[in-house]
């Protein structure tokens, strides 16, 4: 996601930033939390609220030129190892699929060079210029650590149909745009392939390829973490359901069931799990209603709700708060959790994806 929060609320103001990611059935705690778990889906839904929201149809490539090169994490530290900028987009090739389903990496030969190829699933209803053009300054920042800073190729293609914004989108990039291809495409020459790595510690401290895969599949395995994250980003709007998880994870019904059964969960399991972690927290660290609380868990009527946290920690809710409370009191000032967070003013309380 990137700097969208911050973009999004300096062109048109904290109020467009909650109405898009009310849209985008997106919670604002995503921007809180890095460590959330995005769905592919979900990213390209709120770069297209984004764009909405804001009237700018150049939306999705000046957040990308916004982004910072951070940690470029396990899978791209591996990649930019390559010697050649050659080796190093046959690492990108073999390392995305360990990292995320659904986007793939290629590079097509051609007589003078290559293209470089990335292509990202399509989802009906869903508007994918933004997304895709944010991808283009992230994939020229990763060539040029061979290719050098202010490298530009002859050419950006991106995989939707032309809409007039081709100028636009070149005066901005400082390069020629084309719409309608098959991918996000880049033209590279022989010699920017069998270019050299600028930083000899990259390679020096890339992770080998055995490294690699133990890193990204372990998380692949943890499907519980993933599910769990999932279910905390739906909650609220209401989306659970087994089917509804494995089409966010890009996997089938069956496959999902079977591996978490091999973890010893099922669907129901992790579900009642992040329930009761997220009603503990809400109840521990905010001043929000019970009755609120059930709603923001997804229940349709707040006796489920109680019923269901009685069953789980053996108190009602609003005993387990009272608790929570007179504990905290009895703690030293140094090691109390946070005080809980004023009420909303009044006309702020129902503002729809209000923090």
């Amino acid at each position: 996601m990137g700097p969208l929060p911050e973009w999004l609320e300096a062109a048109c103001g904290r109020k467009c930033l909650e109405r898009a990611f009310v849209a985008a059935r997106l919670p604002e705690a995503v921007v809180r939390d890095p460590s959330l778990v995005i769905p592919h889906q979900s990213m390209v839904e709120i770069f297209a609220q984004a764009a909405r929201a804001s009237g700018d149809p150049a939306a999705g490539l000046k957040i990308g030129l916004a982004s910072k090169p951070g940690d470029l994490g396990t899978w791209l530290r591996y990649a930019v190892g390559g010697a050649t900028l050659r080796a190093a987009l046959d690492r990108v090739a073999w390392a995305m699929p360990l990292f995320q389903r659904g986007p793939v990496f290629s590079l097509v030969e051609t007589e003078a060079g290559a293209v470089w190829h990335y292509r990202t699933p399509r989802y009906r209803n869903i508007d994918r210029r933004h997304h895709s053009e944010h991808v283009v300054p992230m994939l020229l920042a990763f060539l040029r650590n061979y290719l050098g800073r202010a490298w530009l190729p002859q050419w950006i293609e991106t995989d939707t149909a032309r809409d007039g914004r081709e100028d636009l989108l070149a005066e901005l990039l400082g390069t020629p745009w084309r719409m309608g291809g098959p991918a996000i495409s880049i033209p590279l020459s022989r010699s920017d392939l069998a270019a050299p790595t600028r930083d000899p510690d990259h390679a020096r401290l890339a992770p080998t390829s055995l490294q690699v895969r133990a890193n990204l599949e372990k998380g692949r395995e943890d499907i519980t973490a993933a599910l769990a994250a999932l279910i905390l980003l739906d909650l609220a709007e209401e989306q659970v359901g087994i089917e509804h998880a494995a089409a966010r994870l890009q996997i089938g019904v069956r496959s999902l069931q079977r591996r978490l059964a091999v973890a010893g969960q099922s669907y129901r399991d992790v579900l009642q799990k992040v329930r009761e972690e997220q009603a503990r927290a809400l109840l521990s660290e905010t001043r929000l209603s019970v009755a609120e609380i059930a709603y923001s868990l997804g229940y349709t009527e707040p006796g489920n709700f109680t019923r269901a946290f009685t069953g789980w920690t053996g108190m009602a809710p609003t005993a387990y708060a009272h608790a929570v409370l007179q504990a905290r009191q009895f703690l030293p000032a140094s090691v109390r959790a946070p005080a809980a967070p004023a009420a909303q003013p009044p006309d702020q309380a129902d503002t729809p994806g209000s923090a």
